[in-house]
Parts: structure tokens; C-alpha cells; sequence
């Protein structure tokens, strides 16, 4: 009887691991706190032709819903703002291309294993800055679905902690006769100070659905 009721117990643990395994890999969405945020860099790099321009960037938007579909290259939301502070930029300058926005950004893919998420990437698209490196010429560069800036939201205990440009992520320059893209492709680089909503008011979180 003993024996019995030792391998009932040891049915029931595997069945309830199973029933949580299946709980989580069946989520098929992400909840968020808010659909506001504001993500801000001291110092955002961009990257282009051996030169590294470093300015504070600001950018504010906002998610279409509460709910994030994992289906990779979906748009989940716009940038609405973008702001540069060109006076604390460091070996040169960028200005934002406001006439742009909104810029799209669209869902990548997410890290860790269900439940536990590590880090969720997005897309930017359309993004566009006019970068000058200090005695070098201007180049546009802008952000597109075939080359779009990539970022990561890196996440502890369902926080969103951090937003991470990707450095990999090469994104094609225009300008000056051809001289910018003949310096190759510019990269963006970073890790944000503060990412909250966009009233500043609280942290973002996030959860499976």
C-alpha cells in the first residue's frame, strides 16, 4: 500500500511539471503594465566609418495594446517623439528627422525559457537621424524593414529593466556623393538609463498571457 501510494504522489508531481511546461509554452502573448514608455540614453552611439558620435537620445511612444502577439515582425507600436540633445553630444552631432515619425516598431523575437523571459527584441523602422562626425561630413541614416535598428528589452523578475540598441545591426548611410556609404554601414550602440512609462511615473512590466 506504501509502494502504491509513493507512485500516485510521483504520477501526480510529474503530471501537475507537465501541466505548468504545457501552461507556459501555450502562451502565446505578452501583457503589459502600460502601453506608454519613454526610453532615455545618456549616451547613444552611432557608429559609422571608424568615427563614434555619443549623444543623449530620449525616444517616447507607445504600444497599440496592452497585449504583444509573439509573431515576429508584427507592429506592435510607434515612436511618436525623438529627442537628441545635441549640446552634450561628444565628436560631433545628430539631428533628428522629425518629418519621419512615427517610426514602427515591430516585435523580433523573445529569450529565456517560458516562463522565465530574459529579454524580448524589437525592430525599428523608418527611424532617421542626420549624423556628422566632428570633421567629417554629414550622412543620412535611416532605419528600414530590410535594415532596421535592433533592440533588446532586457527584463529581471518580469521588470522591464533596460532597452539595449544591438551593435550588430547595420544600418546603410546616404549623403556626401556617395562618401557615406563608401565608409560602410553605421551601427547604433548603448544601453538606456531609464526605461518607465512615458509620464515617468512607474516601471513597465511584463507577463505572460
Amino acid at each position: 500500500m506504501h509502494k502504491r501510494s509513493k507512485l500516485l504522489m510521483v504520477g501526480l508531481g510529474a503530471a501537475l511539471l507537465l501541466a505548468l511546461a504545457t501552461s507556459g509554452a501555450a502562451a502565446r502573448s505578452f501583457g503589459l503594465s502600460d502601453n506608454t514608455y519613454r526610453a532615455q540614453w545618456a549616451a547613444l552611439r552611432f557608429i559609422a566609418g571608424g568615427r563614434t558620435v555619443t549623444c543623449p537620445v530620449t525616444l517616447e511612444g507607445s504600444f497599440h495594446s496592452r497585449t504583444i502577439a509573439k509573431v515576429a515582425n508584427s507592429l506592435i507600436g510607434y515612436v511618436t517623439r525623438a529627442i537628441v540633445t545635441n549640446a552634450a553630444c561628444t565628436n560631433g552631432s545628430a539631428t533628428v528627422l522629425t518629418a519621419t515619425l512615427p517610426w514602427h516598431v515591430t516585435y523580433r523575437s523573445f529569450a529565456g525559457t517560458l516562463p522565465n523571459i530574459e529579454r524580448i527584441s524589437i525592430n525599428l523602422i523608418n527611424a532617421s537621424f542626420q549624423v556628422q562626425p566632428r570633421e567629417s561630413v554629414a550622412c543620412l541614416a535611416r532605419t528600414s524593414t530590410a535594415n532596421p535598428a535592433v533592440g533588446f528589452i532586457s527584463l529581471a523578475g518580469g521588470t522591464a529593466t533596460s532597452l539595449t540598441a544591438e551593435e550588430g545591426a547595420e544600418i546603410p548611410l546616404t549623403g556626401a556623393f556617395g562618401l557615406c556609404a563608401f565608409g560602410g554601414a553605421g551601427h547604433f550602440g548603448g544601453t538606456t538609463t531609464s526605461l518607465r512609462t512615458q509620464n515617468g511615473a512607474a516601471n513597465i512590466t511584463v507577463t505572460l498571457i
